[in-house]
């Protein structure tokens, strides 16, 4: 073998590597796509259901409670006895997934906003206007005696992906010089009795929670399927039908989960989960420390492993049979897809996709690159030594491995 003909296999492995470094940093978005299912599907289908923080509960604007108080929105005044009733069982916080922009009327505001002030701990949902660079264009509020009234305010804007799926909070939108937490940040700070947050460019914290974040966003880790959190029915609290003991000391989401009033978003777990659920998720994930990173180390860690996953497939091609290599290949990208789910147990999310795409690069382009070898020996091999090259030859040869001897005579 020459010596250029010894550098092509390098050279080779070089180029497999090399194109799934690429498309891995360019973010492909047909592999993205791909990777982002693969996060759902560690939730759904690997991981499942897990045990959501006993401080959170849910008071559901159920199908139960629109039959029985009529249809909704209703009056402010239907909240008063819910706001008396959670005040008396000494709930922690009560935030409400809902915004009052319109005045309904002079008594019926008043009376709500008296209710907020009395409780002490409500929180009002306010959604912003945002452009395609995150920046805020307006605002929603609630009538401001009634925004006055309360604790304090939570963003409910929810951005899902390009396929629908949200799988991501933003914790902090900035409006008018200020920094405003989202729904379910707000809830954490109240379950961990935190008035005060600090920010940094990729961290935010609440106490001695240290929240991972890209530009103020935070992965979810959903803990399952709707109806995963307590919930309990807005007319059963309101008729005195739920146990005080059972809301005493909870962080209260109150949100609507009847199918009629269109609050459904789309998570890995279903594509019916009432937004509610969502905030909950978030502060849950906070008060319970469970983050899912994905930042430059992950980042490093899948470029490492593409070139590790993608050189070893390649070395295996060339040096074993392919009715060998090819199942060899396939076990090391199941083991490492074994791997990555591990890691993603532990709060990192680490590509499931590209890395045994290397491989599978690499053991299409080193099986091509033997049998173009192969092909091009053979046909040196019949111009060079016609006889020993005949068919039968070469059979024997491929089965056995074995360089034939060559008879060579001396005379004395």
């Amino acid at each position: 073998m020459g010596k250029h003909s010894r550098i092509i296999p390098y050279l080779l492995a070089f180029i497999s590597v090399f194109i799934v470094i690429t498309l891995y940093y360019n973010q492909n978005a047909f592999l993205e796509a791909f990777e982002a299912k693969s996060y759902d599907l560690r939730f759904r289908d690997l991981r499942g259901t897990i045990p959501p923080s006993p401080d959170i509960v849910i008071v559901a604007i159920d199908d139960k409670s629109i039959a029985e108080l009529g249809r909704f929105p209703w009056s402010r005044t239907q909240y008063v006895p819910l706001l008396e009733k959670l005040s008396a069982a000494g709930v922690k916080a009560v935030l409400f997934d809902a915004f009052f922009s319109e005045r309904e009327s002079v008594g019926a505001d008043r009376t709500f906003a008296t209710a907020i002030k009395k409780a002490g701990n409500v929180v009002l949902a306010v959604p912003f206007n945002l452009d395609k660079d995150l920046n805020v264009t307006g605002s929603t509020h609630s009538l401001p005696e009634i925004e006055h009234a309360a604790a304090g305010i939570g963003h409910i804007n929810l951005l899902p992906e390009d396929d629908g799926v949200n799988r991501r909070n933003m914790l902090l939108v900035e409006a008018d010089g200020k920094l405003v937490p989202s729904l379910g940040m707000r809830g954490a700070m109240a379950a961990l009795d935190q008035k005060e947050f600090i920010a940094a460019p990729f961290e935010i914290s609440v106490g001695e929670r240290h929240i991972p974040v890209k530009d103020n966003s935070m992965w979810i880790n959903y803990t399952g399927k709707p109806g995963n959190y307590p919930r309990y029915s807005f007319t059963d609290i309101v008729h005195g039908r739920i146990a005080p003991a059972l809301l005493k000391g909870k962080v209260v989401f109150l949100g609507a989960t009847a199918l009629g009033v269109y609050d459904m978003r789309v998570t890995p777990f279903d594509n019916n989960s009432p937004g509610v659920e969502v905030h909950a998720t978030v502060a849950d994930d906070i008060i319970s420390g469970r983050f899912i990173q994905r930042t430059g180390l992950e980042s490093l860690f899948d470029m490492a492993l593409i070139v590790v996953l993608g050189l070893v497939a390649f070395y295996l091609t060339m040096r074993l049979r392919l009715h060998v290599a090819i199942p060899a290949i396939f076990l090391l990208s199941a083991g490492y897809i074994w791997l990555s789910y591990w890691i993603f147990l532990q709060g990192h999310w680490v590509s499931m996709i590209y890395p045994p795409l290397a491989a599978m690069v690499a053991l299409s382009v080193g099986a091509v690159s033997v049998i173009l070898f192969s092909t091009v020996a053979r046909a040196k091999c019949a111009r060079c030594f016609p006889v020993m090259c005949h068919p039968n030859r070469l059979h024997c040869l491929k089965r056995t491995r074995r360089v034939p001897r060559l008879a060579v005579t001396t005379r004395k």
